[in-house]
């Protein structure tokens, strides 16, 4: 079966006009708590104490892996504790509790330019590293990791489909900030040497290719192209076979592709334009478990609860019987507090109400087999994965799930099916 054939996708029920056509709320905390946690990694150096003074972009810590990725200050202020607190991963870790004197002091990271395309790609890739720029898809690649070797990289691949029903902070930048996305954009291009840069959107977002088209008319190697509303679209693999051609077994390098989101590029377009890290970004608060949805600019380590009041609450009755997930309620991940601080790569919190579903024993109808877009069996996988049966799960090709969240929004039984395919594939992948 082909890889992303036409009956493997599903149309989704779009609901980005809940907060894509209200205006941006802002929201600036009494106190931030910065994760010591980066994916899977949570070894860092801490570089401040409590009682220390802080200010926007002061050097928090630093990981102590091979990627060193620094963590930074989002408010002026005082350290007053570093101490567990609930994550996102549903896991406890360490957090630099900062409380905020909104003096908004900033501490830069290197002197500003007028123009960020003066910049040598040399100096674009320091920048990038030292800022400890990450890939906001929710991913949380370090991207200076993609620029260390780029002898065959051709082109740059910018992914603004957002394919997510209720998410629209990635389309928010598009339409916002079209100009700093072009600029960003010949930024990697010359940190990668590459020839073209491709940005894809949505059909059906078409305030953001308007806007794009207007700005990109004037650049030769930026080009922007349509892909149709069905998900899942918007996967590095798809992209690449429907733009260039192309397949690769693991990473896109492989076929001389960089490939990002579009949300990191402008991100890092003002990074280099003030000089500063990544201290806030817009998130979305969507579902009906929320008062109001909409789109927030909050600090990095803004704390979900204080956005949530600060918004008007939850509708009654949530949280009981509701569904909070970070990320969309596709990929995202479900958590079981609100005690959670806003990361680099979170875009933002659904909240369903009355969503608790009586699970029922799998009816064998065949949805998840049929609508999986990688052509795989996820109810044998999940059946294999029980019996922790590692060679019938390399067999049954476990770990080519591209953990899209198809199967279980098609399954009847209201099995997550998903979450234990994405088990199944970790398992299977283990050394």
């Amino acid at each position: 079966m082909g890889f992303f054939s036409g009956q493997n996708c599903i149309k989704l029920d779009m609901q980005k006009t809940l907060t894509n056509s209200k205006p941006v709320s802002e929201y600036t905390p009494k106190l931030v708590a910065i994760p010591l946690k980066n994916m899977a990694f949570e070894d860092f150096t801490t570089h401040v104490n409590v009682g220390d003074v802080v200010k926007i972009g002061t050097k928090l810590a630093t990981g102590n892996d091979h990627n060193k990725l620094p963590l930074f200050s989002s408010v002026s202020g005082t350290v007053t504790a570093i101490e567990k607190r609930d994550h996102i991963s549903l896991k406890k870790t360490n957090h630099i509790i900062i409380e905020n004197d909104f003096k908004d002091e900033k501490e830069l990271l290197f002197d500003p330019v007028e123009d960020i395309l003066s910049f040598t790609g040399d100096e674009i890739k320091k920048h990038m590293k030292d800022a400890g720029v990450l890939g906001l898809s929710g991913s949380g690649t370090p991207t200076f990791t993609k620029f260390r070797n780029t002898k065959n990289v051709t082109s740059i691949l910018i992914n603004a489909i957002e394919d997510e029903q209720f998410i629209t902070a990635d389309e928010y930048n598009i339409t916002t900030y079209p100009a700093l996305l072009a600029k960003g954009a010949l930024t990697l291009l010359k940190a990668a040497d590459a020839k073209e840069c491709v940005i894809v959107i949505r059909e059906s977002n078409k305030e953001g290719f308007e806007k794009l088209s207007a700005i990109l008319g004037d650049f030769q190697e930026i080009k922007i192209t349509k892909m149709p509303d069905i998900y899942p679209m918007g996967f590095e693999r798809t992209l690449i076979k429907k733009i260039w051609d192309k397949t690769f077994k693991v990473l896109p390098i492989e076929a001389g592709v960089i490939s990002t989101n579009v949300s990191t590029v402008i991100e890092f377009a003002r990074t280099l334009t003030n000089a500063l890290p990544l201290y806030e970004r817009v998130i979305t608060l969507a579902g009906d478990g929320f008062i109001n949805q909409q789109n927030v600019k909050v600090r990095i380590g803004t704390i979900l609860s204080d956005i949530v009041a600060e918004m008007g609450g939850y509708a009654a009755g949530v949280p009981k019987n509701a569904r909070l997930v970070h990320g969309g309620p596709l990929r995202g991940s479900a958590v079981i507090t609100d005690n959670l601080s806003v990361t680099p790569v979170t875009n933002g919190f659904v909240c369903i109400a009355n969503a608790e579903h009586e699970q029922s024993p799998c009816s064998r109808c065949g949805a998840c087999i049929r609508h999986c877009p990688a052509g795989l069996q996820p109810i044998q996988i999940i059946g294999a994965f029980k019996l922790k049966n590692k060679e019938t799960l390399k067999q049954l090709g476990a770990d080519k799930c591209i953990e899209c969240g198809v199967c279980s929004f098609v399954c009847s039984s209201f099995i997550d099916v998903s979450d234990n395919a994405k088990k199944a594939k970790a398992f299977t992948l283990q050394k």
